[in-house]
């Protein structure tokens, strides 16, 4: 077994097999999972573009991408558009607010995207 690399049996492991930085994968060093990357993209998404007490929940995501690995240090910003706004056909107070989203690194490099489905209620149902 070479430096840095692991066999599935954690009991294998000593002192030794464990290197300083990791710069031996294929991305040249430490990188955040794809899910954690995922709870970042979620957090920013509720925190500063979903409408507080408008928003209903979701139904889930569609086309969830990562595109570029996110790295210790990345400033990290999310873009989104209104893709497509349904009005709910058994529900009059609400509708699907569907949204495309990028999340982007400080160079401008989009890290991961999705298309978010919000179900968010009308302000006013008469």
């Amino acid at each position: 077994m070479s430096k840095g690399t692991f066999s599935t049996t954690t009991q294998e492991r000593y002192l030794e097999d464990f290197v300083e930085g990791s710069k031996g994968t294929v991305y040249g060093g430490l990188i955040a999972s794809g899910w954690h990357t995922c709870s970042l993209f979620m957090r920013m998404f509720v925190e500063h573009y979903l409408p507080g007490p408008a928003s209903l929940g979701s139904p889930g995501v569609d086309e969830l991408r990562w595109l570029n690995p996110v790295r210790s240090g990345d400033e990290l910003t999310l873009r989104t558009r209104v893709h497509k706004v349904k009005p709910s056909r058994s529900k009059p107070d609400r509708g699907v607010l569907y949204s495309f989203c990028e999340m982007v690194n400080h160079k401008n490099e989009v890290v991961a995207t999705m298309m978010g489905l919000n179900l968010i209620r009308y302000r006013n149902v008469g």
